[in-house]
C-alpha cells in the first residue's frame, strides 16, 4: 500500500531550509519529521518555529531514519554531494538545491549513486515551476517563435550581494552569482530552449567593488575578507544546432536598476521576453506585440516541492533530471575556466 504523504527529512535549517519546512507542511501530499543542521541551535530554532518533533543529530541519523521517504538537501554548496549521496545509498529519494553541486564531477557522483539506488533525484530549480515560466514554455514548445537562434539570460544587481560567509568563501559556496543567481537563469534558458547541447563556452569574472573600502551593498555590510568568490561572471555558449546564448550575472554592479533578470529568445517565427510574457512577432507583412495577460509568478517553490511529492508517491519520473542540471554545471565550470585561462573552452 502506497503512502497518502511523504515523510521528509529537511538537512540545512538556514533562509532556504525554513522554508521550505513551511511549504512541506503547507502541501496535503507531505509531512516533515525532521530536520538536521550541523548547527545545533539553527535545528532546534527551525523545529520550534514550525513544530517540528524530530531534530537529528547528525547527517547519518537522518537519512537513516526508517519513517523518511525523501531527504531534501538545503545545506551550503559545498555540502551537497555529501548529502545527496548519503541520503541515496540510504535508500531515500533526494531533493537538493541549486545548484545540485559545485563541480561536474560531484554531480556525475550523485547520478551514479541515484542509479545505484534506483531512487528519484531531483534539483530544486523553482523558476521552471512559475506559472509565467510554464505559460512561456507552452508558447515556446507550440512553435510560435520557430526555431530559437539566439538567447540572452541574466540577472544583474546593483548593490544586492549576500552577507553571510556561505555565499562568498570559496570552501562554502564554491563560486559567486554564477552558482547564486546564474544558475536560475540559465537553467530556466535551457529549459525554455529543450535542452540543447553545449559545445564551447567563452566566460569572464571580475571582482572589483566588493574589496573596495567604500563599497555599498543594500543588504548590509559583509567582511571583504569573507568576499573571495566573482561578483560579475559573463559568458557566451555556442550549441551543436548552430543557436547562442548569453550570460550575464552580478551581485554588485554601477547600474540604474536596482535589480534586472530576464530572459529573451529571438526565432526566426518571433520572440519572447520572460518574466513579462511579451512576444513579437511578423504578421501579413506587420509588426505585431503580443502580451500574455491574467499570468503571475506563482509560489514556485511551492509548486515544485508539490512536483516532487507527486513524483515520488506515483513512483513517476524526476520533474527536473540530474542530467540536465550536469550540462548546466559543465556550462558554468567552462565559463570560470574560460575566465581563468583567457581562452575559448571546448565541451
Amino acid at each position: 500500500m502506497k503512502p497518502e504523504r511523504v515523510r521528509v527529512a529537511v538537512v540545512g535549517t538556514g533562509g532556504i531550509g525554513k522554508y521550505h519546512i513551511r511549504l512541506w507542511q503547507e502541501l496535503a501530499t507531505a509531512e516533515v519529521v525532521g530536520v538536521f543542521d550541523p548547527d545545533a541551535a539553527a535545528a532546534k530554532e527551525a523545529a520550534e518555529r514550525y513544530g517540528v518533533k524530530k531534530i537529528y543529530a547528525a547527517l547519518a541519523e537522518a537519512v537513516g531514519d526508517p519513517r523518511v521517504d525523501l531527504v531534501d538537501i538545503c545545506s551550503p554548496n559545498m555540502f551537497h554531494r555529501e548529502g545527496v549521496v548519503a541520503a541515496l545509498e540510504a535508500g531515500k529519494h533526494c531533493l537538493c538545491e541549486k545548484p545540485l553541486a559545485v563541480t561536474p564531477a560531484e554531480i556525475e557522483a550523485m547520478i551514479a549513486a541515484r542509479d545505484r539506488s534506483g531512487k528519484l533525484l531531483m534539483t530544486a530549480q523553482h523558476m521552471r515551476f512559475e506559472q509565467r515560466s510554464q505559460t512561456l514554455k507552452r508558447v515556446i514548445d507550440a512553435g510560435r517563435l520557430g526555431e530559437v537562434y539566439y538567447t540572452r539570460a541574466w540577472w544583474l544587481r546593483r548593490r544586492c550581494a549576500p552577507v553571510k560567509p556561505g555565499f562568498l568563501r570559496k570552501s562554502q559556496a564554491g563560486y559567486g552569482p554564477g552558482l547564486d543567481i546564474g544558475v536560475h537563469v540559465l537553467d530556466l534558458a535551457m529549459h525554455f530552449l529543450g535542452h540543447p547541447q553545449p559545445v564551447s563556452v567563452t566566460g569572464l569574472t571580475a571582482r572589483h567593488l566588493a574589496q573596495r573600502p567604500d563599497v555599498a551593498n543594500e543588504w548590509g555590510a559583509f567582511k571583504a575578507a569573507d568576499f573571495e568568490v566573482e561578483e560579475f561572471a559573463a559568458g557566451f555558449i555556442r550549441f551543436r544546432n548552430g543557436a547562442a546564448l548569453s550570460l550575464e550575472v552580478s551581485w554588485l554592479l554601477n547600474m540604474l536598476e536596482k535589480e534586472q533578470y530576464g530572459v529573451w529568445l529571438f526565432g526566426t517565427e518571433g520572440g519572447a521576453h520572460w518574466p513579462d510574457l511579451k512576444l513579437a512577432s511578423v504578421r501579413d507583412g506587420l509588426l505585431v506585440d503580443t502580451t500574455i495577460v491574467s499570468q503571475t509568478g506563482g509560489d514556485g517553490h511551492k509548486h515544485e516541492l508539490a512536483a516532487c511529492a507527486d513524483a515520488v508517491l506515483h513512483g513517476q519520473p524526476s520533474p527536473v533530471p540530474a542530467e540536465q542540471s550536469l550540462t548546466v554545471a559543465r556550462m558554468l565550470a567552462a565559463l570560470y575556466e574560460s575566465a581563468e585561462t583567457g581562452r575559448e573552452v571546448r565541451l
